[in-house]
């Protein structure tokens, strides 16, 4: 760049001379000649840029010289940067690495912990239902045990009295040489009749119980009128309210229906008007009527008989725990024929409620289902 301006400068020396000695001193010959020598001035120019050139070469050469230093400089720290580089992708590497190995650790860890913990609860929950299925099975074996405590009771005690009675009176009374009166062997028969009715009752209590712990009773729901069963119980329990003086009535009236098993319901009235006829005293009263609700009928069955005391009531439907009370005329009982009322009033969607004081008699309140198409479809015909 310098060397074109001294070349400029020398140019421009040569014209101005070649004008001045072309307009300024041509036809003048004159004393004040100035001599211009062109070829010194352009040698000189020249011998400036060739200085110059000079200068700038050492320069340029001194620059390189230390820019020579600073690249190699530079190149080592760029080839240690590139080193420090790939160390620390590599660390960051191996620390993620790191991380996801302990991740997945972690992740196997809870999975395995979680499978135990389901294994674990698994297991409790079978060992629960286990435990449940042999507590129940205790609670049945318990339960079987006390109806066969209950059913050798009745055997050996209950049934043999009656039948002892018949047979000691009829031989009794088939004695040739036995001398009494006509009132006296009405009186025998009458005992032979009484124990004959109670053992053909009780066994027939004893063979429903029997067959529904057994599961082999067949229950047949349906409709029918209640004053049927009701008409039939009065029948069968009238001799023994006659031989007490006891008046047995109802005001239930035709068309008051229930759905239930027919057969159940007719053994439940006959045991209720069984045991109020047996502790009712001599001319007392029993009735029997009916309350009609939208969804089900209360069948009330009353008498004016000794009543039963508080503490009794909550035990009448568990003959293990009897209380031995005898009825009026000494008559005895097991306590079967309420735990039969109860058992099949409950197969047949009902309750039993028991109102009683002592000495005001008692009212024992069957409630059933009346003719309801909801309980009727859930009362399918079934084997108890």
């Amino acid at each position: 760049m310098k060397v074109k301006v001294f070349l400029i400068l020398g140019l421009l020396i040569s014209i101005s001379g070649y004008l001045a000695d072309r307009f300024l001193f041509q036809g003048s010959k004159s004393t004040y000649q100035i001599p211009v020598n062109f070829e010194q001035c352009e040698s000189l120019v020249y011998r400036l840029a060739e200085i110059t050139s000079i200068v700038n070469l050492n320069t340029s050469v001194d620059a390189e010289k230390a820019i020579i230093p600073e690249a190699i400089n530079s190149d080592n720290q760029l080839k240690e940067h590139e080193k420090l580089k790939k160390e620390n992708e590599q660390q960051h590497h191996l620390i993620a690495m790191g991380i996801v190995i302990i991740l997945l650790l972690i992740a196997m860890i809870f999975i395995t912990l979680h499978h135990s913990r389901r294994k674990i609860k698994k297991a409790n929950h079978s060992l629960s239902e286990f435990s449940n299925q042999i507590e129940q099975k205790a609670i049945a074996l318990q339960l079987a045990n006390e109806s066969k405590d209950k059913f050798l009771s009745i055997i050996s005690h209950d049934l043999k009295n009656p039948i002892s009675a018949i047979t000691g009176l009829s031989e009794l009374l088939m004695d040739p040489t036995l001398e009494i009166t006509e009132e006296e062997r009405g009186k025998y028969l009458k005992y032979i009749n009484d124990g004959c009715i109670s053992a053909d009752h009780l066994l027939e209590n004893l063979m429903k119980w029997v067959r529904s712990q057994t599961g082999k009773l067949e229950m047949s729901p349906q409709e029918f009128d209640l004053l049927q069963p009701v008409n039939e119980a009065i029948c069968l329990v009238q001799n023994a309210a006659i031989r007490k003086n006891i008046s047995v009535t109802t005001s239930l009236k035709e068309g008051t229906k229930v759905y239930a098993d027919h057969e159940m319901i007719s053994t439940c009235i006959i045991n209720l008007l069984s045991n109020a006829v047996k502790f009712t005293p001599h001319h007392g009263s029993i009735h029997i009527d009916a309350e009609l609700r939208p969804e089900l009928v209360k069948l009330h069955i009353s008498d004016s008989g000794i009543g039963i005391p508080p503490e009794n009531i909550q035990n009448l439907f568990h003959p293990e725990k009897k209380s031995g009370t005898l009825g009026t005329a000494n008559e005895k009982g097991t306590g079967l024929g309420l735990l039969l009322v109860k058992e099949f009033i409950e197969k047949n969607n009902g309750t039993i409620n028991v109102q009683s004081s002592v000495g005001a008699g008692s009212v024992f309140t069957l409630s059933l289902p009346h003719n309801n198409m909801e309980l009727i479809e859930k009362m399918e015909p079934t084997r108890s």
